[in-house]
Order: C-alpha cells, then sequence, then structure tokens
C-alpha cells in the first residue's frame, strides 16, 4: 500500500494546533490549589495526546507516497483528536467555573 491517508495529517495538525491553544490558555493563578492542580494535569494530558497524534501520523504515514482520504489509520486519529477535545474542553470547564465563583 503506497498512500497515505489526507485526513490523517490534517487531524494530527488539527490535534497539534488544539494542544498548544491548550497549553497557552489563561493562567492558572486564579484558581484554588486543587482546581489548579486538575487543570494543570488536564493541560500536560492535552499537551501529551498532541505529542502522540504527531508522532502516530508520522510514523504511520508514507509522505512521499499517493494521497488517499483515509486509510486504516484514520480511525486511530480520529479517536486521538476526539480525545484532545476533550481535555481541552475539561480545561475550559475548570477555567469558566473559577470565573463564576468570582
Amino acid at each position: 500500500m503506497n498512500s497515505y491517508a489526507l485526513l490523517n495529517v490534517l487531524l494530527a495538525f488539527a490535534t497539534g494546533i488544539i494542544a498548544i491553544v491548550c497549553l497557552c490558555k489563561r493562567k492558572d493563578s486564579d484558581l484554588n490549589a486543587i482546581q489548579r492542580r486538575k487543570a494543570r494535569v488536564a493541560k500536560s494530558i492535552a499537551v501529551e495526546i498532541g505529542v502522540l497524534s504527531c508522532l502516530v501520523c508520522l510514523f504511520s504515514e508514507n509522505l512521499n507516497a499517493q494521497i488517499r482520504w483515509v486509510d486504516k489509520w484514520t480511525i486511530v486519529m480520529i479517536i486521538i483528536f476526539i480525545g484532545e477535545l476533550m481535555a481541552d474542553y475539561y480545561v475550559n470547564k475548570k477555567c469558566r467555573a473559577s470565573e463564576t465563583d468570582k
């Protein structure tokens, strides 16, 4: 099979961008200690998922071959992307909770 999936590359790129945005979110200084710890854990998980997505894309795709829309790794990339969205939602939820407490 001499091809790679364009959707996989796009999902890896989107996951990496979301991880960077999640990492650069508002500072945790206005959260209490428990919320700060949970937000930092969620941010670190989001960054790890972003790195994982890029590694899976790099090692599973032959970018010198022909382009296809999907391949056998597309489901894995979709699951990783959904995990990244869930981690980002959790970080946003913690930041929103701290704003409503004020």
